[in-house]
C-alpha cells in the first residue's frame, strides 16, 4: 500500500527492503517503488501460467512490450487491410492529458506541501488537523493518480517515438 504513505516513509521503506537480503513478494502499482526494489518480477498471465522476468519493473515491461510487437501476437490479425498504420505520436486526446498533468502535478505538489506545513502548525486544534489531513490525503491520493497516468503516457510517446 505505497500509496497511502508519505514520501519519507516511503524512502525508509525502500532503503530497508533494498538492504534486506531476504526474499520478499511485492503487489504494487507503483512502478518506481517495484523498480526500486526488486530484482525479478514475475507476472500472471491471462493463461494463469507464471512467467519469471529478470530485472524490476523497466526490464519487465520492455520485454512485454516487445513481445507484444512481436509477429503473431494477438494484436495482428494477419489481415493487411485491416491493420492500422502504426502511430508516430500520442493522440490528440492523450497529448491534451500529457500537458494538463504536466501543468497539474507541480500544482498538486505545492498543495500537498502547504497542506503539511498548516497541519505541522495546528498541532494543537483537532478539528483542523482532521480536516486538514483528509484534504492532505486527498491531494496526495489525486497526485499519485495524476503521476501515474504522466509516466504512463510519457513511456507510451517514448514508446511511439522510439517505433516510429
Amino acid at each position: 500500500p505505497t500509496n497511502d504513505l508519505d514520501m519519507d516513509t516511503l524512502n525508509v521503506l525502500e532503503e530497508y527492503l533494498d538492504a534486506w537480503e531476504g526474499a520478499l513478494v511485492v503487489a504494487s502499482h507503483d512502478r518506481y517503488f517495484l523498480d526500486r526494489v526488486c530484482s525479478d518480477i514475475f507476472s500472471i498471465e491471462p493463461d494463469g501460467s507464471v512467467l519469471h522476468h529478470p530485472g524490476g519493473w523497466s526490464a519487465y515491461r520492455k520485454q512485454a512490450l516487445h513481445a507484444a510487437g512481436q509477429p503473431g501476437s494477438s494484436t495482428s490479425d494477419g489481415n493487411p487491410q485491416r491493420q492500422k498504420q502504426k502511430r508516430t505520436k500520442l493522440t490528440y486526446n492523450d497529448q491534451r492529458d500529457l500537458n494538463e498533468l504536466t501543468r497539474q502535478i507541480p500544482q498538486l505538489d505545492k498543495q500537498r506541501t502547504r497542506l503539511t506545513e498548516q497541519l505541522d502548525d495546528v498541532a494543537g486544534d483537532y478539528e483542523r488537523t482532521t480536516e486538514l489531513a483528509d484534504r492532505l490525503a486527498t491531494t496526495i491520493a489525486d497526485l499519485d493518480t495524476a503521476e501515474t497516468r504522466w509516466l504512463e503516457l510519457t513511456e507510451k510517446a517514448e514508446q511511439l517515438s522510439a517505433d516510429g
